[in-house]
């Protein structure tokens, strides 16, 4: 789902202005996610409250004024990414893995 999309479930609101920001909860966003490709663009998404029903989240371009729900599996995949990085324990350099030789093979020792 997540390389998939995110594909918005529906649109909530066009052109919301201020006020429909702080109503969806992007006024001041639960999260925020910026994204740079290699040519410099760069896009931030906003993340604000969830929908009554649970299953959702709203979500907005940063600079749009159009306001989105996407399903809640992407906010709770791409929280998880920033906060617990699927990062291996140790290179097979027998070294931490942030310090092993670029392109070397990296393992996990504990795979329970």
């Amino acid at each position: 789902m997540l390389l998939s999309g995110p594909k918005a479930v529906r649109l909530v609101a066009e052109e919301m202005g201020e006020d429909g920001l702080a109503e969806f909860g992007l006024d001041g966003p639960q999260m925020l996610v910026r994204i740079t490709l290699s040519g410099g663009q760069s896009v931030e998404v906003l993340v604000g409250d969830q929908t009554p029903s649970g299953k959702e989240v709203y979500m907005s371009i940063s600079g749009s004024y159009d306001g989105y729900s996407v399903d809640l599996t992407w906010q709770v995949v791409i929280r998880r990414l920033a906060t617990d990085l699927p990062l291996p324990e140790e290179s097979s350099w027998g070294v931490p893995a942030q310090d092993a030789p670029l392109g070397a093979v990296v393992f996990r020792r504990d795979l329970s």
